[in-house]
């Protein structure tokens, strides 16, 4: 796994770094063969935005995070990576052979048209 980090305006400190890299690590348990994590750093006034490109097998994620500290903004924009994961996910379970939509209680039942 390939993890960069970008930097703008401001230079990240060693300890910044470790968060990002432990970040990218355990988001390699939610996405299958992980290929490359990008971490874009910058600031915005009192802000620190935070954008995160992930490249997997599942596919390509783009998400962004914005906070007063740097591990305020890398946490939300991770945790909208996987929320991404996670719809695409279940739309590839609702996309089965029976034309059915995943309903309340795990039962399946006829998709609408």
């Amino acid at each position: 796994m390939l993890v960069s980090l970008v930097q703008r305006q401001d230079a990240l400190t060693p300890a910044q770094k470790d968060l990002l890299r432990a970040l990218a690590a355990r988001a390699a348990h939610n996405f299958q063969r992980l290929d490359e994590v990008e971490w874009t750093v910058s600031r915005e006034g009192a802000s620190v935005r935070v954008r995160v490109l992930i490249r997997a097998r599942s596919g390509v994620y783009r998400a962004g995070g914005a906070g007063r500290t740097l591990p305020a903004a890398a946490h939300e924009a991770l945790e909208r990576a996987l929320a991404q994961r996670r719809q695409t996910k279940r739309a590839r379970v609702d996309r089965r052979d029976d034309h059915s939509i995943k309903g309340s209680g795990g039962r399946r039942r006829p998709q609408r048209r």
